[in-house]
Parts: C-alpha cells; sequence; structure tokens
C-alpha cells in the first residue's frame, strides 16, 4: 500500500487506461452516462440518476480513502521491524555456498526465500542472530544464513521479517519482486583450459564409442587442479557463443577431453551440436559472456589434427587425441636449412646457428608444453642463456615465416 501511494501508481495507470478508451466512450452513442462522467470518474465518485441511482466510486477517491483509513487502523500503527544493509559475495559461483546476511531491528524472526527458476516455489531457510552461523555476535540485529547455488544460473530471493504484530518484506512488493543474484560458472583463469588439438576430417583415424569417424575437438587442463566445466560452453560462431553447454564435467590436473563434433547430441558421452568445417573456422571456448580461449582452424586434409606447441600452433600428421602434442617429432613439420643447436646437453648457454640468416622465432618449451623464452633474431649466430632453466629436457622450436623445426634439449 504505502509503495502503491508514494510513486502514485495506481493514478498513473488509470490515466493510462482511461485514455486508451476515451475515444471509443466518447464515440459510444448508446451509453448510459455522459462524456462528462467518464472523464471525472477518475477522480471523483459519479452517481447515476442521483440522489437515488447508483454510485460509481472514483479510482482516485476511493483509493485515498482507503488510504486514510488503513493509516488510522490500529493494528498497522505498531513499530515495525526494519530490513537493510543486504550483503551478498560479490562473485557468486555454481556449488558454492554462499552466504546472505541482513541488518533487521524490531524483529523476533527472519527468514529467507529462494528460488532458482521462475517456474519454482520459493523455498524458505531460517536467518540467525545466534552468533555461530557467520552473523557476527549473537543478538545484534545481523541475521545470515548459507545456501547452496547448485548448478544453477540465477538465485531470485526476498527477505521476510516479523514481529508480534507485524511483518516485513524486502523487496516490499514480494513475491511479485524479488532480488537476483548472477551465478557465475567456475572460476577459469586464461593460461588453465586451451583447446589443444582438433580435426576437422577423421576419415580413419579413429572413431567414437558409437563406432563413427567423427569430428572431434580436445580441452588441455594445462593447470595443477582439478576444474568443473559446468556451466562453460564451446562454439564456432562467435555471435552465438552459448552454442554448445558442456555437460556436467570434471577434467582432472594436465590431463585432456575429448569433445566429438558430430551434432548429435543424442548420443552417449560428449557430443557437440556442431560440426567442424573441412575449409577452417574458428573455436571459442567461453562461459557464455567471456572468452577464455579460441583456436584458428586452417583447411585441413583427411586425418590431420591441427592443435599447440607452446604458443605456436602447426598441423600434426600424427595426431595424439586424449594426449600431449608431438611437437618434435611431427613429420608434417617442414625444416629450416642449416639450423643447428650446440653445446647439447648444456650447462648455461646455448649456440644456435642461422646460416641462411632469416628471420627466426625461438621458443624453449617445457615439457607441459609452456614456453619459458622466446627470442627473435636474424643473426647466423644466436647465444642464449640457460641457466636459469632446472635440470631436464626442453624442446627449442625455431620458426621463420614459412618453416618450424623442432629441437630436444637436455639441460644438464
Amino acid at each position: 500500500m504505502e509503495d502503491a501511494v508514494a510513486n502514485n501508481h495506481y493514478t498513473t495507470l488509470g490515466l493510462q487506461l482511461q485514455n486508451l478508451i476515451k475515444q471509443a466512450a466518447t464515440d459510444d452513442a448508446n451509453k448510459f452516462f455522459p462524456t462528462s462522467a467518464f472523464l471525472g470518474n477518475l477522480q471523483n465518485d459519479y452517481t447515476n440518476n442521483a440522489p437515488m441511482g447508483k454510485t460509481y466510486p472514483g479510482l482516485i477517491s476511493l483509493s485515498t480513502a482507503r488510504a486514510n483509513f488503513l493509516k488510522t487502523t490500529s493494528e498497522l500503527n505498531v513499530v515495525q521491524p526494519t530490513i537493510s544493509d543486504i550483503i551478498t559475495p560479490s562473485l557468486i559461483t555454481k556449488n558454492m555456498n554462499i552466504k546472505i546476511s541482513v541488518k533487521v531491528t524490531n524483529a523476533n524472526t527472519c527468514t529467507l526465500f529462494t528460488r532458482f527458476n521462475k517456474q519454482d516455489i520459493f523455498q524458505k531457510a531460517t536467518m540467525y542472530d545466534d552468533g555461530l552461523h557467520d552473523d557476527g555476535v549473537a543478538n545484534d540485529g545481523i541475521y545470515a544464513t548459507s545456501i547452496f547455488t547448485g548448478r544453477n544460473t540465477e538465485m531470485q530471493y526476498y527477505i521476510y521479517a516479523e514481529n508480534n504484530n507485524i511483518a516485513v518484506l524486502s523487496p516490499a512488493r514480494a513475491e511479485y519482486e524479488f532480488h537476483t543474484l548472477q551465478i557465475n560458472s567456475s572460476s577459469i583463469a586464461v593460461d588453465e583450459i586451451y583447446i589443444n588439438e582438433c580435426m576437422s576430417s577423421n576419415q580413419t583415424y579413429t572413431k567414437d564409442a558409437q563406432g563413427d569417424y567423427d569430428d572431434w575437438i580436445e580441452l588441455w587442463n594445462a593447470s595443477s587442479r582439478d576444474i568443473e566445466l559446468c556451466g562453460w560452453y564451446l562454439t564456432d560462431d562467435k555471435s552465438n557463443l552459448k552454442k554448445y553447454l558442456i555437460p556436467d564435467t570434471i577434467i582432472k590436473a594436465n590431463t585432456y577431453l575429448v569433445i566429438w563434433a558430430d551434432e548429435d547430441g543424442t548420443d552417449v558421452g560428449l557430443h557437440s551440436n556442431f560440426k567442424l568445417s573441412k575449409s577452417g573456422e574458428t573455436l571459442y571456448f567461453n562461459d557464455g559472456n567471456i572468452i577464455i580461449d579460441s583456436l584458428k582452424i586452417p583447411a585441413l586434409g583427411e586425418d590431420i589434427s591441427y592443435g599447440r606447441c607452446g604458443l605456436a600452433l602447426q598441423e600434426f600428421s600424427k595426431p595424439s587425441i586424449a594426449a600431449k602434442n608431438d611437437c618434435v617429432t611431427d613429420q608434417n613439420t617442414t625444416t629450416i636449412e642449416d639450423i643447428k643447436i650446440f653445446p647439447n646437453p648444456s650447462v648455461d648457454e646455448i649456440t644456435i646457428t642461422n646460416i641462411a640468416a632469416e628471420n627466426i622465432q625461438i621458443n624453449i618449451i617445457d615439457n607441459k608444453g609452456k614456453i619459458i623464452l622466446t627470442k627473435s633474431s636474424d643473426d647466423k649466430y644466436s647465444k642464449i642463456n640457460i641457466q636459469m632453466l632446472n635440470s631436464g629436457i626442453y624442446f627449442i622450436q625455431i620458426m621463420s615465416k614459412t618453416k618450424s623445426q623442432s629441437f630436444k634439449l637436455l639441460k644438464a
């Protein structure tokens, strides 16, 4: 009531409706009241055939009288609870216990009502001010409770507080209105999940569980933690980032996950609702809004894959589905003439000979595919300090404008 009176909503809406039908009412030759009565009845009562006829209350006069009556009703003129300072996490993700707290005065109890879909019924959860539920000190007027977000994308809620005489809601018109929290996908950093390898013309390389030679996309979890992919998407259309929602799946640390791009979502397993184009396209891994990784695929021949070697990209005549890409021994690599590396093994420094003095990029890559060092050079002899590297096996990738070559390096 207070909300309706304060914003004059019923007056505004009444005037809008009156204007909508005003011309029709004016033109009606069979109406039993004059047009002046129709226009004036919004503000004032109208009595037909006064004084014995029927009275039609004016919308504004009736509402004003009703509001004045309620203001003087003793049952409503009592000390009411107040609800303020609602605090929720700034970032909310799936499968997360979130704490909601609120400052409430003049109340005996406080209840949180939540739902995750508009079709659902609001479910209630008691909010506490006992000092045991992350609500601060007991009886300080701060009420709190926790809600599990599950695999949902949005939470709607309102708060109900009451004392012995009266209750209040936040927002005041709940459940018609409600507060909303957006639930994000699990947090994934830009260097954790990669579109690592794909094949757009799988003719004889490998079959899926249904026995079909389908296109495939390989994701790589380059991090040291298991990552849940619930709420993340793959697409080949940048204007439709939510094209394929990856089902509830966990990709283990430093492992690979294969999604069959066969446009057949009815198959058991991970099957996207789009295929890959043999003529080339771009794939995007995203949360529906933010693109975390992308891979631009060129036109590929049959049974040739394409993917990453550190930050570089190349074709593979020896694909490695669900495994580390074979960046060094791939037979499809075109070599650069007169490139040599010495000494190998090495302790502190290596020299790379480039007799043709081509402009080359040199990448040193660790055994996880991460580029540790990069350098550009057109010198015939390039010296690189490797003292900072830990002992072990590394790969040196050398690329010119049109060719590339890889070497294995042992750091002693």
